[in-house]
């Protein structure tokens, strides 16, 4: 563990580096992410199993790491349920599982905070975006969310789990669906966060 880059921006999570990716995007209470990615390095890799290798453990092991940070800081102290990153139907069939709700999972095992799964779904199926541009990535995920159960989440303060953060993107386009929801407010949580 001592090799992976953590970012520590739990401890300041509203000025951190994955904070102002939000800036006049969403409105974002605060963020964390675990560590930076950084291609081919030991934190890298354990995401890189957990989205197309089948490496469902790596994604308990990071959520508990996730929850143990927070909890340390007391990241998670007004959070009223875990919101992870819909994926469209296709790709989970693909994957055999939300990577992130697997986070989640490790999330909850640590703090209990509930996880909500059926609120959001995912209405669109883009191939990944790992080698599409900042532009490109906006464009993909413009309108893809949609809200099916508001009263899941109405009235809370949800914590949406991702497990790579580039551009903000995705996490900007699901808070504009999530924010038509009346007094709901959104933090979020990652795995990593990709450097600028």
């Amino acid at each position: 563990m001592a090799d992976i880059p953590f970012t520590h921006n739990s401890s300041n999570p509203q000025e951190n580096p994955l904070a102002e990716l939000f800036f006049g995007r969403a409105h974002v209470e605060k963020a964390m992410a675990l560590f930076f990615y950084t291609p081919g390095n030991k934190s890298s890799r354990l995401v890189t199993g957990l989205k197309y290798n089948h490496q469902r453990v790596n994604g308990l092991f990071l959520g508990m790491e996730m929850a143990k940070e927070g909890l340390a800081t007391g990241f998670f102290e007004d959070i009223d349920a875990l919101l992870p990153v819909p994926i469209h139907k296709k790709r989970r069939r693909m994957r055999g599982y939300n990577q992130s709700e697997v986070l989640a999972e490790g999330v909850h095992e640590i703090t209990g905070i509930p996880i909500v799964k059926t609120a959001v779904k995912r209405t669109l199926f883009f191939e990944s975006q790992t080698r599409k541009s900042h532009a490109e990535r906006a464009d993909n995920v413009e309108k893809v969310f949609e809200v099916v159960k508001p009263e899941l989440i109405r009235g809370k303060h949800l914590l949406v789990i991702d497990d790579v953060i580039t551009t903000g993107s995705t996490i900007c386009s699901l808070a504009k669906e999530i924010e038509k929801v009346p007094d709901v407010k959104i933090s979020v949580a990652a795995a990593c966060q990709a450097r600028g």
